[in-house]
């Protein structure tokens, strides 16, 4: 007959298989007590904002392991242990003194002392980002114009008596901004920039910016120590909450839940609210509240660099690296590469160091060489699988619903953009493409391209997932997952 102990390392396997070993290692490993009765299965917690988590995370999932490995049906109850309770509190003690005893430590550096009244450690917790970039240093240019426009009147505007899109229009008090574009055109830079101007204009600690994924990681942390109020306090009272990379809280329904919340106080105060994503909110996987709430404010894309601007960005890089560029190597630089800054400043490099190993000025003719050993990895090639796995997991399909027989608007549209994106990714012959779809003839797949490019000339709007999308929006949103 399997013991207490074997049957709660068998729970413990199936709890874990239902909700994966890190989030079980991360909530449940060290963090609860499990008392099993015939009828009865107790967990046993820390605090009340633990149990009020698990309950509303687990439950289900915790239920459906009991009775998988009991064999029979459980009654599953949530205590808070006094044993769990009493050990959490001595950790935050030792924590806390350990704490005060760094701050007065004569070794460490004055930032670390200034800390003490609470601001300035709390404006260090909230903003492990680098220092140093100022909206100064940002060159504008048309693909990235609107951006930097709708940053720059939120650092005029941030006075009470300056208007948020102008001196001439009433200021949109709590109007939250989104920045999105690819990587590498510089959301984080506008990000950290509007960081700088504005915390010059706010006392220490108001002013909070971090990534998506810090934000994460304090609000889990608050939760399992019981710190949820002080964590609610900072962000919730700050004068502006800057976020960069949100695109990483997909699949993160409570933490969505809460930036939601947090967001919702920043506006009712008229307080700003700046987000930097990869996407429109529109293409994103969150809760339907986030992505309204977002898309109901300013919402401006920047894109890749245009020729102009990426000539101007190599001027610049130059200067900083010590060695300026000739009018006519920028312009080879620009024409030859077209991709994001940090490809621009790869070329860039790789020219430079060239030139520094061979003992040569930057010519033109050097530049070519250069660039022509300038290694680079072969791009990918894409497969039909490939667009089909993009298509399903963009528009949220089940498996198998793009070579399926359904007619519906649904599974029939979304099949005919894998066919379009198919034929442009491939370069698959066409009865090829079809018969990958369901065994579909060529000229299905001819039709289907037709069909698309035609969308996507007239700027056509599609409802599908749920949701309103913009075809060429959509088109590339799909690509960037491939």
């Amino acid at each position: 007959m399997p013991t207490l102990t074997d049957w709660v390392a068998a729970f413990a396997q199936e709890l874990s298989k239902r909700i994966g070993e890190k989030r079980y290692h991360l909530w449940f490993a060290q963090q609860t007590r499990i008392e099993l009765t015939d009828k009865q299965l107790t967990i046993g917690v820390p605090n009340r904002f633990f149990l009020d988590w698990l309950q509303a995370t687990f439950a289900q999932a915790i239920q459906a392991a009991a009775e998988t490995v009991a064999g029979h049906p459980l009654t599953v109850r949530f205590v808070v242990d006094p044993a769990l309770f009493q050990a959490q509190r001595r950790q935050q003690s030792a924590s806390n003194m350990a704490w005060d005893e760094s701050e007065t430590s004569p070794n460490l550096p004055s930032s670390a002392v200034l800390a003490r009244d609470g601001k300035a450690a709390d404006s260090a917790r909230a903003n492990p980002r680098r220092a140093g970039a100022k909206l100064d240093d940002f060159l504008v240019g048309e693909s990235n114009r609107l951006a930097y426009a709708a940053v720059t009147q939120l650092v005029q505007g941030s006075a009470p008596e300056k208007a948020w899109f102008g001196n001439s229009a009433p200021r949109l008090a709590g109007v939250p901004l989104t920045i999105y574009g690819p990587h590498g055109v510089g959301k984080t830079h506008l990000l950290e920039g509007l960081a700088e101007a504005l915390m010059r204009q706010h006392e220490p600690g108001k002013v909070l910016c971090l990534t998506a994924e810090d934000f994460t990681n304090q609000f889990l942390q608050s939760l399992r120590q019981s710190k949820l109020e002080e964590f609610r306090r900072r962000f919730r009272q700050a004068a502006a909450l800057l976020v960069d990379d949100l695109q990483f809280l997909e699949g993160k329904r409570a933490t969505q839940e809460e930036l939601l919340h947090t967001l919702a106080t920043l506006s009712r105060q008229g307080r700003i609210f700046v987000a930097t994503c990869e996407y429109h909110p529109r293409q994103a996987r969150w809760i339907p509240e986030l992505i309204d709430r977002l898309a109901g404010g300013a919402v401006w894309p920047i894109e890749l660099p245009d020729p102009s601007l990426r000539q101007r960005l190599l001027h610049a890089k130059a200067q900083k690296l010590g060695s300026p560029l000739s009018a006519e190597v920028a312009e080879y630089l620009a024409q030859r590469v077209q991709g994001n800054v940090r490809e621009l400043e790869g070329a860039l490099y790789a020219v430079w160091h060239y030139a520094t190993v061979h003992h040569r000025p930057v010519t033109l003719e050097l530049a070519q060489e250069a660039l022509s050993r300038w290694l680079r990895p072969q791009p990918k090639t894409v497969s039909l699988r490939d667009v089909e796995r993009a298509v399903s997991r963009v528009l949220h399909l089940r498996p198998g619903t793009l070579r399926g027989r359904e007619r519906v608007r649904s599974a029939s549209y979304p099949r005919m953009l894998a066919m379009y994106l198919a034929r442009k990714h491939t370069g698959l012959p066409y009865h090829e493409i079809g018969r990958f779809f369901g065994g579909r003839n060529h000229s299905t797949v001819i039709a289907a391209e037709r069909k698309v490019s035609r969308w996507l000339t007239t700027q056509t709007c599609l409802r599908l997932a749920g949701q309103s999308w913009n075809v060429a929006e959509l088109v590339e949103h799909i690509e960037r997952e491939l």
